[in-house]
């Protein structure tokens, strides 16, 4: 709860900008300077009361959840998780029963390049065994400056022998966009917060899968990050022309979609949860109100504070909530929520599956098959005998839903039933469609008329 707490408070923003602050008043202290800060540009007009407390955070008490000072280090923090920076070697780690283990290895960094493995797990670093430190004090051994080296010793899970490398670290920039094509060739954009390259990042998907039509962008526990990597964002989707409306003290405004040059061709369908907040909640809201997209999940965080930074003369900074903001046709955001079009509690399997009938609009869909043994074959009784000969791997498509095309093997069981067996057992407690295309023919030699699919659903 502590770890999710302190990502509501840091990263959860919408963020119009960051400031250099120089207050009016002569020598100011941090104090005087926050004071000054919340006097000009909070989004509400403060009581003496407030503006007169000791302290910075008895101030702070009185005020949003959004409205932090954040010491030197904690901006550096909060800059960097946005864009997505830091100094490392570039894994992720995570400790349960069997010790400190490697969850991710980011390509190209100095841990990849090393042949640090996922799964394997970090017994010491720098000599100091990590069976008795807590994840924290793991993360802290292994961060440092650029430049400087640290000493990890590994294992990895296949083998008994442990080895030992020494890594300089490096800046670390990672990406905040993954795409890759699911089967049926549907896209899928994962984006984990919204900076200056995030955007770029998405269009030069759009470009390298350019046979893609159909796109699901995930904004799944998307905490947010900058107004203006929102708007570009909804430039994406043609039918929008407008991101937000802004309300503040002193203006109310409409701010637009900066349209881009590379779009989505077809109606995307877009992903959220309870934890996708602030820029997610723009994004939902815009094209949700447009009709642009299909939104799939849970009803949003509810974020709708608008934050501006500012450093101090100290370089510690106050990030201030200065605005409220809604969507396009003034629907409440903040305390709200943007309510999904379909509620689900699995929006990737239901997206996919909902992209791929499109294109099965003229096929015949069975009942669907469940709990489904992972290793059972799956047998599709027709109406009239097969030739055999005309069955091909274009003909049967095998499709995890919320994945990839699946390989398998093909018989005749007899003339009217097919057997399709996965060449690696299907993965328990996950969906699947199998898709049998109309390009087969009858032992008399007559083309089948129409497609099928059939759903099937995997056992636990």
């Amino acid at each position: 709860m502590k770890v999710r707490i302190l990502q509501i408070k840091i990263l959860t923003v919408l963020l119009l900008g960051i400031f250099t602050f120089t207050s009016t008043a002569y020598a100011a202290s941090p104090l005087d300077e926050v004071r000054e800060l919340l006097q000009r540009y909070y989004v509400d007009e403060l009581d003496e009361e407030i503006l007169e407390e000791p302290t910075i955070e008895e101030m702070l008490e009185h005020l949003d959840p959004y409205t932090a000072y954040l010491t030197k280090e904690e901006l550096q923090t909060f800059v960097d998780s946005i864009e997505q920076s830091y100094v490392g070697i570039g894994i992720m780690i995570e400790k349960g029963e069997r010790g400190v283990r490697v969850t991710n290895v980011f390509p190209n960094s100095p841990a990849a390049q090393s042949g640090i493995l996922i799964d394997d797990e970090l017994i010491a670093i720098n000599g100091e065994e990590t069976a008795e430190m807590e994840l924290e004090e793991v993360t802290g051994k292994i961060k440092g400056e650029a430049g400087t080296t640290v000493m990890l010793t590994l294992q990895h899970a296949e083998t008994i022998t442990p080895y030992i490398i020494q890594l300089t670290r490096e800046n670390i920039q990672l990406s905040s966009v993954t795409a890759e094509k699911l089967g049926g060739n549907i896209g899928y954009m994962n984006v984990s917060v919204f900076n200056e390259q995030t955007v770029p990042e998405m269009k030069k998907a759009l470009r390298e899968m350019e046979d893609v039509k159909k796109w699901i962008v995930d904004l799944r526990n998307n905490p947010g990050g900058y107004v203006t990597a929102s708007q570009r964002m909804i430039g994406l989707f043609p039918e929008v022309k407008n991101a937000l409306i802004v309300e503040s003290r002193v203006s109310n405004y409409t701010l637009p979609a900066f349209v881009q040059t590379t779009q989505f061709q077809r109606k995307p369908a877009v992903l959220v949860n309870d934890m996708s907040a602030s820029a997610s909640e723009v994004v939902a809201g815009a094209v949700k109100d447009a009709n642009a997209a299909t939104l799939y999940g849970e009803t949003t965080y509810g974020k709708g504070l608008m934050q501006a930074l500012y450093e101090l003369s100290d370089e510690s900074a106050l990030k201030i909530s200065n605005a409220r903001f809604y969507t396009p046709k003034h629907n409440k955001i903040n305390e709200q929520g943007i309510d999904p079009d379909v509620e689900t509690e699995t929006p990737l399997v239901d997206a996919h599956l909902a992209m791929l009938l499109e294109d099965y609009k003229e096929y015949h869909g069975l009942e669907p098959l469940e709990k489904i043994d992972p290793e059972k074959a799956i047998d599709i009784r027709f109406t009239q005998p097969i030739d055999k000969d005309t069955i091909s791997t274009d003909t049967i498509q095998l499709i995890e839903l919320g994945g990839g095309e699946v390989d398998y093997t093909s018989q005749l069981i007899d003339k009217r039933t097919l057997s399709i067996q996965s060449t690696d057992p299907l993965k328990a407690g996950s969906q699947y469609i199998l898709v049998v295309h109309p390009n087969w023919k009858t032992t008399s030699k007559e083309t089948a008329s129409q497609g099928i699919y059939v759903q099937v659903l995997v056992n636990e």
